[in-house]
């Protein structure tokens, strides 16, 4: 009687995408009476139920509706970088905190983090082919002049021209889209380490007076004031993996393959920022990378880390430019 023998694989997509979205929404109502989320996270979620309804009605097809769903992508962006340049002044070391504030408005939070490292780290990676190519150090103690992933972008640079010429032979002439979309992903893959490796150069460990901030580029970052250290000393290198997880169990690991680690230990657990789930950890024992262990062992036991930081950065420089 409904007739729905003749509707289409598109029309019964639509029909599925409706009623989740509309369980989804109804949450979000409650979550919103109960001022858990802003009012302008319903905005995409409605706009996307009465999409997928005109389509289900029949009044609207997914061609029509592909020009109203860009419409209302680039204007909830617009929305987006209004919100990041109000946010300027907060976060001014870490754009991706900026940017997920900035989506967290209309899409939840998780998604607006990973959209928002992604946005990062791809810009970073474009960015760091472009002169100068050898960039002073920055102050702090750096943690990746040993690290293998500096290495990786190389191994794309010679395994990437050989996969696009053996993937043209293996598919051939009939699947140019396959090709092309494995082509892009090698290429994205290449932009992403490149990225990553630029979030690392740019976040090293910064050790002041009274507080030290320990990053892991964009995945980690784990901060606390120095009263808390009971104690910090450099480790030796683990000849296995397992070696380094079974010597850290109970601690939160923040390694580097290749780089000298350094283990700590707090008074008191304290939250660890993580960009891949859980998104926060508490843990009173930590293990970073440092490219000078002994120096950011004697800059958190020395109750005076600017000092040390202040030596360190000096010869950051030189070091950075080895590197680069």
């Amino acid at each position: 009687m409904l007739g729905l023998e003749s509707w289409s694989a598109g029309r019964w997509i639509a029909a599925a995408s409706a009623l989740a979205v509309a369980a989804r929404l109804v949450r979000d109502v409650g979550r919103l009476r109960a001022r858990a989320i802003p009012a302008t996270r319903l905005i995409l979620p409605a706009l996307i139920l009465i999409e997928a309804s005109l389509i289900v009605a029949g009044r609207a097809t997914r061609r029509s509706a592909a020009p109203v769903a860009a419409a209302v992508e680039i204007a909830l962006a617009a929305w987006a970088v209004v919100s990041i340049r109000r946010l300027r002044g907060i976060h001014a070391d870490r754009p991706e905190k900026r940017i997920e504030e900035g989506l967290a408005a209309f899409v939840p939070r998780p998604v607006a983090r990973a959209v928002a490292a992604e946005c990062v780290v791809i810009s970073l990676g474009l960015r760091s082919l472009l002169p100068p190519y050898r960039r002073p150090g920055l102050p702090g103690f750096p943690y990746i002049r040993d690290a293998y992933l500096r290495f990786v972008p190389v191994l794309f640079v010679f395994t990437v021209p050989a996969d696009v010429l053996l993937l043209g032979v293996l598919l051939g002439p009939k699947h140019r889209i396959l090709h092309g979309v494995i082509t892009a992903l090698d290429v994205y893959g290449l932009f992403w380490i490149l990225g990553l490796v630029e979030t690392m150069r740019r976040r090293p460990h910064v050790v002041t007076g009274l507080d030290a901030t320990l990053d892991r580029g964009i995945l980690n970052r784990a901060s606390f004031s120095l009263d808390r250290v009971i104690a910090a000393r450099s480790l030796r290198p683990f000849d296995t993996k397992e070696d380094l997880k079974k010597y850290a169990k109970g601690a939160i690991l923040m390694p580097l393959a290749g780089e000298p680690l350094v283990e700590i230990e707090l008074r008191e657990p304290i939250e660890v920022e993580s960009l891949l789930p859980p998104s926060r950890r508490r843990g009173s024992r930590l293990i970073v990378p440092a490219d000078d262990p002994d120096g950011l062992v004697a800059a958190l036991e020395s109750r005076d880390g600017g000092a040390a930081e202040e030596k360190q950065g000096k010869s950051a420089p030189a070091a950075q430019e080895h590197d680069d």
